[in-house]
């Protein structure tokens, strides 16, 4: 990864949590250890690409569950019917703009955001991992609040189609301490 630009966009990582943040700077730390050169980008409009996400994505999820939701609607729990019947209310006009619009996104990312780095890095997670009590809200208000907090960094790129790798990271803290050599002394976790 010796000499890669790692493109950071501090605006959208701003909005993560301040654990998934303490991270995401060790990981920066990691990364520029290992020779990578990290440069400020940013993604055009993170929330319009989030926005037209739901737009191709709740359509074609109840599409393609709609004959299970009309026979067997019992066998799904309230949380993911309410996201599926959320498919039904999307107009089909909205549903085809935003796939129309994904081509003018794809190019407009790669223009600002890609013409100045090879890769990006993004939490994958807003917040530390939930538990599953904290996740299952059922199909109530905060059902599309809780899924948003949860698929706040990886919808928008799904929607562009880019390639993602995600790297475990522990859940522990960690520091990163460059010796000077090359040498990167990792600290923390469980086993210190």
């Amino acid at each position: 990864v010796k000499g890669l630009r790692l493109g950071v966009d501090e605006r959208v990582v701003g909005e993560a949590s301040a654990q998934v943040r303490k991270r995401y700077e060790v990981m920066l730390t990691l990364f520029k250890g290992l020779g990578m050169k990290i440069v400020p980008v940013g993604f055009p409009d993170w929330k319009t690409l989030d926005q037209l996400a739901q737009l191709t994505q709740f359509p074609d999820a109840t599409a393609a569950h709609q004959a299970h939701m009309l026979t067997r609607i019992a066998d799904f729990g309230p949380q993911v019917r309410a996201r599926l019947e959320y498919g039904l209310f999307i107009p089909a006009v909205d549903h085809l703009t935003a796939l129309r619009a994904r081509g003018v996104y794809l190019q407009r990312t790669l223009a600002a955001t890609y013409a100045k780095a090879d890769v990006t890095l993004l939490p994958i997670l807003a917040d530390p991992i939930p538990t599953l009590e904290e996740i299952d809200v059922g199909g109530g208000p905060t059902l599309q609040a809780t899924m948003a907090r949860i698929v706040k960094y990886t919808r928008p790129l799904n929607y562009l189609g880019l390639p993602t790798v995600a790297l475990p990271t522990h859940r522990e803290s960690h520091s990163v301490t460059e010796l000077g050599d090359g040498t990167l002394l990792i600290v923390g976790g469980r086993d210190g």
